[in-house]
């Protein structure tokens, strides 16, 4: 399975100014194009000053097909932007996406 991210710093239509967004598009699989998958993912935003307090969030309710985009309001700016969070260090912030592939249908 194969995906790749689009991350929108600030926002996405209507979010736009207000939240960190992060799109997930299915790119391909092994198999044959018309085959869907549904995978489980988390994505965190890891807290860079004491790796204590990750902001995570878990998926699994999505099917996708080949090109399908799906995208969420990951957090808040203002919770983003914090600086006892530890989310943003020295203007970086660390994004995780874990992965796994929990059912294929045709």
């Amino acid at each position: 399975m194969k995906m790749c991210i689009s991350v929108y710093p600030n926002g996405d239509d209507e979010e736009t100014g207000r939240c960190l967004s992060i799109f997930l598009c299915y790119v391909s699989n092994d198999c044959a194009k018309s085959e869907r998958v549904r995978p489980c993912y988390t994505i965190s935003i890891k807290d860079q000053s004491n790796d204590l307090q990750h902001h995570q969030m878990t998926f699994s309710d999505c099917w996708f097909e080949v090109s399908d985009v799906w995208g969420y309001s990951v957090i808040e700016l203002s919770s983003l932007n914090d600086p006892t969070k530890g989310l943003i260090v020295n203007d970086c912030c660390l994004i995780e996406i874990e992965l796994v592939e929990q059912a294929i249908s045709s």
